[in-house]
C-alpha cells in the first residue's frame, strides 16, 4: 500500500525525517535502465532494472547480491511501448520480510530480503 493507508495520507513509523538539500549518495553500476523507485528495507537497498534482474545493496552501497529473475521482453515481440528491453519496470514491493517484482511475463517473483540473509532465496 502506497503511503501505509489508501488514501496514500500516511508515512512509516520509522521514515526518517528530511532536513538540508537532497544529493546524490551513490551511483551503481546495473545491467539495464530503472524506471522503478528504488526501496530501502532494514538498511539494505532494492532496486529493480529493464534486464530482470533485482540487486541488493548495504547500508554503505556495496552490493550484497544480483538475481536475475527472467528474460526481459525485446521491443520486437510487441506491438507497442518504447522500453526496449522491457522487464521489471515496477517498484519491488516489500512485506514479511519478502521482496516481490513483477516481470513483464506478469509473473512475479520473490527473493527474501530479510536481515538474516546474505543471499536471495526464489
Amino acid at each position: 500500500m502506497y503511503h501505509r493507508t489508501p488514501n496514500r495520507a500516511g508515512l512509516g513509523a520509522r521514515t526518517p525525517a528530511l532536513t538540508g538539500p537532497l544529493s546524490l549518495v551513490a551511483d551503481f553500476k546495473l545491467d539495464g535502465a530503472v524506471y522503478g523507485s528504488p526501496i530501502v528495507v532494514d538498511g539494505r537497498t532494492f532496486v529493480a532494472t529493464e534486464n530482470d534482474s533485482v540487486y541488493a545493496f548495504d547500508s554503505a552501497y556495496r552490493q550484497l547480491w544480483k538475481r536475475n529473475l527472467g528474460k526481459p521482453s525485446p521491443q520486437s515481440e510487441r506491438p507497442c511501448g518504447n522500453i526496449d528491453p522491457l522487464g521489471i519496470t515496477s517498484t519491488p514491493i516489500a512485506a514479511n520480510g519478502v521482496c516481490t517484482s513483477l516481470l513483464s511475463s506478469a509473473a512475479t517473483s520473490a527473493t527474501r530480503c530479510s536481515p538474516s540473509t546474505s543471499a536471495p532465496v526464489r
